[in-house]
């Protein structure tokens, strides 16, 4: 369930025309009228974890003149996560691991991170691979697992695409 406190805030978003039709800050959905539809659809018990992701970034990043707030963030991508985002959990797993917007428990986090790895996520297999190669939070420094973690984040169609699109800039 959606506590009246969110309720409350992503009303206010629609209601106060702080997302109108003109708003360019809605890059997240392309158009405020997708913005309307996603907070409308949590409104109304979304079980799209992605819905849910989407308001982890908008106070992650501070949009739509909201402040950034890594804990209410952060709470976000646990309700996201919890409905199986793969993103949101290697987001909230490395939350956990960096302490931001959460207490700092590396053990959850590294747990999470793997998680969302297993789960096909590519930033997942990168924080991984960037972990590895620096023998960070506990893990083994071993270029064996860094490169495996890191190829297979390159491996994934959409960070592929990334690369694609800036050899032709």
């Amino acid at each position: 369930p959606v506590s009246q406190n969110t309720i409350n805030t992503i009303q206010f978003l629609v209601d106060s025309g702080a997302v109108g039709d003109d708003d360019e800050t809605a890059w997240l959905w392309n158009d405020a009228a997708g913005l309307r539809k996603v907070t409308r659809k949590i409104i109304g018990g979304s079980k799209n974890g992605r819905d849910f992701r989407h308001m982890g970034n908008i106070y992650r990043y501070g949009r739509f003149g909201l402040p950034t707030d890594s804990a209410l963030a952060h709470e976000w991508f646990m309700k996201a996560a919890e409905k199986g985002d793969r993103s949101s959990v290697a987001q909230a797993g490395w939350n956990f691991v960096s302490g931001r917007g959460v207490g700092q428990d590396v053990a959850r986090g590294i747990g999470m991170v793997h998680d969302a790895a297993d789960m096909g996520e590519s930033q997942a297999f990168y924080y991984l691979g960037m972990w590895h190669s620096e023998g960070v939070y506990g893990l083994e420094r071993s270029r064996y697992l860094a490169k495996m973690y890191l190829n297979a984040h390159l491996e994934n169609p959409t960070t592929l695409s990334i690369f694609f699109a800036l050899d032709r800039l």
